[in-house]
């Protein structure tokens, strides 16, 4: 996964964004396989081995059985100085100081 990916999707796990993981895969030989890689890289991200069973199959479950999933309350997104950096890679210098401007 590219580094602004990861670096926005870990802060959205870290601040309750995500509710549930599915895919929309229509051909058996395409993700399939790869799945299981993908779920250890999840699971590596958001450390926690009992969100990742609530993210993929229980919440998914109660939204098939029309349930109230509980969420907890998402907290505000704040980017450390690193983090901006690790997300601006491959930008040019005066971008990706306008950006740092911008949000700061």
């Amino acid at each position: 996964m590219e580094k602004k990916a990861q670096v926005i999707v870990k802060k959205f796990f870290e601040n309750n964004m995500i509710h549930m993981l599915g895919s929309d895969v229509h051909r058996p030989n395409t993700i399939y396989p790869q799945i299981p890689e993908i779920l250890m890289e999840i699971n590596e991200l958001i450390g926690r081995k009992k969100k990742l069973k609530e993210l993929t199959t229980i919440n998914p479950r109660l939204v098939l059985q029309n349930k109230r999933i509980d969420i907890e309350e998402p907290h505000k997104i704040e980017l450390s100085f690193k983090e901006k950096l690790a997300m601006l890679k491959g930008e040019s210098l005066r971008t990706m100081l306008m950006n740092l401007v911008r949000k700061d």
